[in-house]
């Protein structure tokens, strides 16, 4: 059935597509010349392209290729078709930009080069126009100066790869959108991993998204199914009419079927399918991601050390190629592009002469290195120039005691990086201070001891990943994964729970940042504010808790049962558990960063409080006090078993009556005007105790009640609780 004449891209087209390419070779030679040096070579691409499907979900959620969360999949080709023929009006609401996302490799630049061939080849609807363009920091330029937008299909490939978008993904994004709106239609490329996290269509339509006021199409491309790899094997070999050739395809045909079954789901990725004959050989088994790319990079140079053999060139080794590879890919990286000039390589040879061994390999299709037409240089692929910035910071660090990440790392380098710690240096640290980790995919990620101080992963996922021992201090985990994550160290914004001997252990809320007024009617009132957060035990140290600790249980109540409250401690009783806690810390890992100590009295009573604004932690009313509280009203003249009562909204038990519960402070009146993190007077006669017991009457359990005792003093109804915070709070 004939396409209809408005078609802008159809499957049936490939094979007559190649054809006219090629027969327009020397009239389009500067067209075909410009996507062969910014994208791929067209010529191959047309040859053996074949078309994926692509769906509304993201295909690597709940590995969706063996268990589907959306069986819906169409070809890409009639989905983007649909877009590029809706006869809707340009509004600038966003439905005429869509966006196409994948993981590396997947072919969306592929899938944007084949659009513009179609275009190329005249198979486009007449008076309709299209420029395809690398995103980069000249873009919006280059867009402004296109004529005729209302006729012009704008496709513009690797957000992920814009170095004005690194960091600030969102803002660039809101540069693009409203600069091409006006425009026909506009797609856009981009890693699944590097997009934002945004809203979903304010309607709930799949397979649209919201960014700042503009609802756009979005698509992902799905993996290849086996059908699909086994029609590209089948263009990559084809059959021959003469039969020496025809053995020749066969047997490779059946090795790279061999190849590509052990792959598994990598067998699915179109990129590493292009390059399927420098893996044939490979004796790998085991084959991931890392020992892909490795087998590719060593198949490439081994081919270039042969090449450079034949003309003579005994003094050029694989190692020196790869040395070299290793500098211009690092170099590239930390300047944030994909090419390297002929200037700038020459000028850099001063110091690394090595770097002269390129010039000397020969470029072409199955060359991980190449050239354009004005003579820079850059890699085949940029998962490619990621592998080597991973294997130069990994071949750095050989020499150093730690393994040290930089910033301007994407997450493929540091996937790499992770992949590469993992089977050369285990054990050798990894530090990745400050870094902007956010919506990061480290799924199983092996970091343990690994120093995350500062660093953003906001969002990220963690599932699975081992952070045994990692610094943490400052680190952000808003919204991160971390399903099945054994924590041995608190993260910040996260519950933790502190292993003790036994079967003991000392559950802790976290309590975010905040302020709060301090005191009640009658009392002299002023704004607190707690600038940083920090965990607090979600009920008072039981006398099992102290028992395991400490040796001992000195409380009158024993018959109260371990699970009440541990009483008759005194106040250095009390910070001298904290000491032992502290020990019990430290041997989990590198946790110095963090100490257990008794709350200061504003963290005491914020705490309590959990934003309430009333005289208890659920407001003003008495007559409610007994589901939260234990006093002299309900507790028959003993403690009882922590927990049994209604917890606030921070998840803090007991926090009005039961124990009275001893604060850092030494006791004063209040300072006048706000403050910021208040610890008290630097000495006293008095410590400060908290909460009422269960002797005590509803007044004396109000959050805002203040008591004095002695710090040596050992009483029935007093007992404390801890919190563990930052040491720049303490």
């Amino acid at each position: 059935m004939p396409e209809p004449a408005t078609s802008f891209i159809s499957a049936a087209w490939l094979k007559p597509l190649w054809k006219k390419l090629n027969a327009i070779r020397r009239a389009r030679n500067a067209d075909i010349e410009k996507i062969k040096n910014d994208f791929a070579d067209p010529f191959d691409l047309a040859r053996y392209y074949v078309e994926p499907d692509c769906q509304h979900h993201n295909p690597a959620d709940h590995l969706e290729d063996q268990q589907p969360r959306s069986a819906i999949k169409s070809r890409v080709f009639r989905t983007i078709n649909d877009f590029l023929e809706g006869d809707y009006a340009v509004t600038g609401s966003g439905k005429n930009q869509m966006f196409i996302l994948s993981d590396a490799g997947m072919g969306k630049t592929s899938l944007l080069v084949m659009l513009k061939l179609a275009h190329l080849t005249s198979f486009w609807p007449k008076r309709t126009h299209c420029e395809l363009l690398k995103l980069g920091p000249d873009t919006l330029e280059r867009v402004k100066a296109i004529r005729e937008a209302g006729d012009t299909v704008l496709l513009l490939d690797s957000l992920d790869e814009d170095p004005k978008a690194w960091g600030r993904i969102q803002d660039r994004l809101m540069e693009i959108l409203p600069q091409t709106s006006h425009f026909r239609r506009v797609i856009v490329s981009c890693r699944t991993q590097f997009f934002p996290d945004t809203s979903a269509d304010p309607f709930g339509n799949p397979g649209r998204v919201e960014i700042g006021g503009f609802v756009c199409p979005m698509i992902f491309l799905s993996l290849f199914d086996d059908h699909q790899v086994e029609e590209y094997l089948e263009k990559r070999y084809a059959d021959t009419w003469l039969r020496w050739f025809q053995v020749q395809a066969d047997t490779k045909r059946e090795k790279a079927r061999d190849l590509v079954a052990k792959m598994k789901d990598l067998r699915c990725r179109p990129m590493l399918l292009a390059h399927v004959e420098d893996l044939v050989d490979s004796s790998l088994t085991n084959w991931d991601e890392y020992a892909v790319f490795g087998a590719l990079v060593c198949a490439w140079l081994k081919r270039e050390e042969r090449n450079l053999r034949k003309l003579g060139r005994q003094d050029v080794t694989g190692e020196a190629l790869y040395s070299a590879c290793l500098l211009v890919a690092g170099h590239m990286q930390r300047s944030g592009s994909r090419f390297m000039s002929e200037t700038k390589l020459e000028g850099l040879m001063q110091a690394h002469p090595e770097l002269a061994h390129l010039t000397q390999i020969e470029f072409g299709g199955r060359s991980l290195l190449n050239r354009n037409s004005e003579g820079d240089y850059r890699f085949s692929h940029f998962s490619v120039q990621e592998y080597l910035v991973a294997q130069g910071l990994l071949q750095a660090s050989a020499a150093l005691e730690q393994l040290t990440v930089p910033a301007y790392a994407s997450e493929k380098v540091i996937r790499f990086v992770l992949d590469g710690r993992k089977k050369e240096c285990p054990n050798k640290p990894l530090v990745l201070r400050g870094l902007n980790l956010a919506r990061f995919d480290l799924k199983g990620a092996m970091l343990k001891g690994s120093d995350l101080s500062d660093a953003d992963l906001s969002g990220a996922d963690l599932s699975g990943a081992t952070l045994d021992g990692a610094r943490l201090l400052g680190a952000r985990f808003d919204g991160a994964n971390l399903t099945g994550v054994s924590l041995t160290q608190p993260i910040e914004g996260h519950p933790f729970s502190q292993e003790m001997q036994g079967d003991a252990k000392i559950d802790l809320a976290w309590i975010p940042a905040g302020s709060f007024l301090t005191g009640d009617s009658g009392e002299a009132r002023h704004e607190v504010t707690l600038s940083r957060g920090f965990w607090m035990g979600r009920s008072p140290i039981t006398q099992e808790q102290y028992k395991a600790l400490i040796g001992e249980n000195p409380s009158h109540f024993k018959e109260s049962g371990a699970r009440a409250p541990v009483e008759q401690v005194d106040w250095d009783q009390a910070r001298a558990f904290c000491e032992k806690l502290n020990e019990r810390l430290r041997q989990t890992g590198d946790n110095d960063y963090c100490e257990f100590r008794l709350p200061t009295e504003a963290e005491w009573e914020y705490a309590c409080r959990a934003d309430s604004k009333g005289a208890y932690c659920f407001g003003d009313k008495k007559a409610e006090l007994g589901e939260y509280a234990w006093y002299e009203k309900n507790s028959g003249g003993k403690t009882h078993v922590v927990g049994q009562k209604r917890p606030n909204d921070w998840g803090l038990y007991d926090t009005h009556g039961n124990v009275w519960e001893w604060c850092q402070d030494w006791f004063a009146e209040y300072p006048v005007g706000p403050v910021t993190d208040p610890k008290g007077p630097q000495e006293g006669q008095d410590r400060v105790r908290r909460g009422g017991s269960w002797c005590s009457t509803a007044g004396r359990c109000r959050s805002a009640c203040r008591c004095c005792v002695r710090s040596s003093s050992r009483y029935g109804l007093v007992g404390f609780r801890v919190v563990l915070a930052p040491r720049s709070v303490s």
